[in-house]
């Protein structure tokens, strides 16, 4: 927030629902939209995979979750309404105030203070879940064979144990079934109990590879069918760190499906020895965005890549993050504590973001010209 700025909080939740529309006041959480539309027979058509986030945040940030073959969230806004640095109450769509609502979407509310939106909702079903197995490097050509319409949600995830990172990749696909379609549920017991096992992965390599074989074995057996709207209806609280000391951060690479295997290789390269541990990547489908000026897929569809690294709250990790020559960390006869020496002239050397969304978030910016599109 900018210095003497402004924050302001909607927190009267208010979602009216009109056929396959519903407007919906710019504070209301995914989770209370959910449970206004569930009972009508209907299901947010994209959202991101955590119900904890207010609606007008997700279009702010353009952001995508399972559902397929749609684009970001935006993409199923219909119009909105926002006051502007001038204090006017404009209405913005794609043919009222068009540019308002191009730079809008994924605009991270520099544009205007959105106040509410009329959104797209599609209907709710039950859907079967499948689990694929496949080398890391087939990955791209499976997860765009199902981008054709005829699966309704699906995603991938990477294996990330450091012995065989990237090199084997999970596609989950939900396939529509006849049956009845139950009320929309929270979070189960299992998910709140994957919280320990996902906060163990913490420099641990054999937690992380018991970890993939639990999801790609045993949970992949176990797993059952589901409501739309219930795999949606997940509090990101579930997989929260509590430990003081470090915190979570997200990077998120858009890449395109024929240059997937050249990301494979250059996180390869970087991540295993850098010194961010990594808990999780989710490959999610983001089609090709016409509509936001700051669009992540302008000219064709993108493999949203979301990794997310878990950096123990200290100098030497905000050193190293920097960008800078980390200190070098030695333990001495094995039980002592890490004893710390700085170099005197720290170098300049690029970080993993940096490489990373240079080559693959912005092809046009690429340095090596190998990696050239």
């Amino acid at each position: 927030m900018p210095r003497d700025g402004h924050a302001i909080t909607f927190d009267s939740p208010s979602v009216e629902v009109a056929g396959e529309t519903y407007r919906v006041q710019a504070g209301t959480r995914w989770h209370q939209v959910i449970a206004a539309l569930d009972p009508l027979g209907l299901s947010p058509k994209v959202m991101q995979s955590n119900a904890d986030f207010g609606v007008a945040s997700t279009f702010s940030v353009n952001a995508h979750g399972w559902p397929m073959p749609f684009g970001p969230m935006g993409s199923t806004v219909r119009s909105l309404r926002m006051v502007l640095a001038d204090g006017s109450l404009v209405t913005a769509s794609r043919t009222e105030n068009p540019d308002l609502f191009s730079a809008a979407m994924g605009g991270y509310g520099l544009i205007g203070l959105i106040t509410e939106l009329e959104v797209e909702a599609v209907p709710n079903q039950l859907l079967q879940p499948s689990f694929r197995t496949i080398p890391a490097a087939d990955f791209a050509a499976a997860f765009t064979a199902v981008a054709d319409g005829s699966v309704p949600m699906a995603y991938g995830r990477l294996n990330i144990d450091r012995e065989g990172f990237f090199d084997q990749a999970m596609l989950v696909t939900y396939t529509p079934i006849e049956g009845e379609i139950p009320p929309v549920t929270g979070s189960g017991l299992l998910s709140h109990a994957s919280r320990a096992i996902f906060r163990a992965q913490l420099g641990n390599e054999w937690v992380k590879r018991r970890r993939w074989g639990v999801e790609t074995g045993i949970g992949a057996r176990l797993a059952g069918a589901s409501s739309r709207s219930s795999l949606m209806n997940e509090p990101v609280i579930t997989l929260d760190d509590r430990d003081p000391t470090r915190t979570d951060i997200l990077h998120e690479y858009f890449v395109a499906p024929d240059r997937f295997t050249d990301f494979l290789t250059a996180a390869k390269a970087i991540i295993p020895g850098s010194y961010q541990e990594l808990f999780n990547i989710t490959l999610r489908w983001v089609a090709r965005d016409p509509t936001a000026m700051l669009a992540y897929a302008p000219d064709g569809p993108r493999i949203a890549s979301v990794l997310l690294f878990s950096q123990e709250m200290t100098a030497r990790a905000e050193v190293r993050n920097r960008g800078e020559n980390p200190p070098t960390a030695t333990r001495v006869a094995g039980s002592e504590p890490l004893k710390m020496i700085t170099p005197r002239r720290p170098l300049p050397q690029p970080s993993v973001a940096r490489c990373m969304i240079m080559s693959f978030a912005c092809p046009a910016a690429i340095a090596r010209p190998g990696l050239r599109r």
